[in-house]
C-alpha cells in the first residue's frame, strides 16, 4: 500500500498553517481502496461539476481531509446554502487506497471531516486540489460528497484515525472561506457535442 507523508512544510502550502508554538501530532488515515465501479458515471460538461453523484462508495477515485476546531473558518455547504462542515486545514485530494500521514496541531475535539468524488484524470494530472478545485477539474468531477466526521482529542507524537464512509452522506455544492479558494462560474458551459446548438437542448 503507498503512503504519503506530508512534511510541515506542505502544510504552509496545502492548509492553515499552525501557529508557531503549537505542538504537532501525526495523525495516520488510510483511504479505502474501490475494486469495482459501476461504470455508470457520464462526464459530459454542462455544468459546474460534469459528472453523475456518486451513488456507490466504489465510484470514489479521490479524497479530501479537513481538519476542523472552531467554527471560524473554511465552510463547505450544500445547495441550499446550509453549512454541513467547517474547515480549519484542508489536505488532498489524495487517490484511492492511499494510506497518509497528516501533521495536525495538538488539541482536544479536532472533528475530521472524509469528502470523497469520482474524478476522470484527463491529464495525468493525478486528484485535482481540493483547496482551490479549479473549474476544468470540477467539470470531469462529481460533486462531493461528505462520507464521514469523526471528534477525536489530538494528543501524543502518532495517532491512527479511523473514517467510515457513508454514501448516504450530503453532497457539497460549494466550499468558501480560508482555508478554501474554490472557482465558481455562474453559467454552464455547454458540450457541444452533446447538446443541439439550434434548440439549446439535449
Amino acid at each position: 500500500m503507498k503512503k504519503l507523508i506530508l512534511p510541515l512544510f506542505s502544510l504552509f502550502l496545502v492548509a492553515c498553517a499552525p501557529k508557531p508554538g503549537d505542538s504537532l501530532t501525526a495523525v495516520n488515515i488510510e483511504l479505502p481502496a474501490s475494486i469495482n465501479q459501476s461504470a455508470l458515471r457520464h462526464y459530459s460538461p454542462k455544468s459546474q461539476f460534469g459528472a453523475n453523484s456518486l451513488t456507490t462508495l466504489s465510484d470514489i477515485d479521490c479524497y479530501a481531509i479537513a481538519v476542523e476546531w472552531d467554527k471560524t473558518q473554511g465552510q463547505c455547504t450544500n445547495s441550499s446554502g446550509t453549512v454541513l462542515a467547517h474547515a480549519n486545514m484542508v489536505f488532498g485530494s489524495f487517490p484511492q487506497g492511499m494510506n497518509i500521514e497528516l501533521f495536525v496541531p495538538q488539541g482536544a475535539a479536532r472533528t475530521f471531516h472524509l469528502y470523497g468524488f469520482s474524478y476522470q484524470d484527463n491529464q495525468g494530472m493525478g486528484c485535482p486540489d481540493f483547496i482551490t478545485f479549479p473549474i476544468v477539474d470540477q467539470q470531469q468531477s462529481s460533486k462531493p460528497k461528505l462520507l464521514a466526521s469523526k471528534q477525536v482529542d489530538v494528543f501524543g507524537e502518532i495517532l491512527d484515525v479511523t473514517l467510515t464512509r457513508q454514501i448516504a452522506g450530503p453532497d457539497i455544492h460549494t466550499c468558501k472561506s480560508f482555508p478554501f479558494q474554490w472557482e465558481s462560474q455562474s453559467s454552464a458551459t455547454w458540450d457541444v457535442a452533446v447538446w443541439d446548438q439550434a434548440s439549446w437542448a439535449p
